[in-house]
């Protein structure tokens, strides 16, 4: 599995791209693909993308260390049913489903 994070705090979504250099981010109840990022270390739109992901601090987004051997036709992809510490068991529901909200 790939380090993950399950998050709302913005300081806490730095601090993975400081330490993994390169992070695959979304929001945690998006579906289809949308809303999908990806940053490196110094990307100017940083701040801007976890604000919108998190919508300031109120929704949980999921942070992942980027894994190039997952990116498919230019579509980045979260490794899931990987399960973040703390947090409680989700099934995969197949391909292209969302799994249910954790919080």
């Amino acid at each position: 599995c790939a380090p993950t994070l399950i998050t709302r705090d913005m300081h806490d979504m730095s601090e993975f791209l400081r330490e993994h250099g390169k992070i695959v981010c979304k929001p945690l109840d998006g579906m289809g693909g949308k809303s999908i990022f990806v940053l490196e270390q110094g990307d100017k739109n940083r701040n801007v993308v976890f604000e919108t992901l998190t919508g300031y601090g109120t929704r949980y987004a999921i942070v992942q260390r980027n894994l190039p051997q997952i990116v498919t036709g230019g579509a980045c992809r979260i490794i899931w049913p990987c399960r973040p510490r703390g947090t409680p068991d989700v099934h995969d529901t197949g391909p292209h489903h969302e799994s249910p909200p954790l919080f």
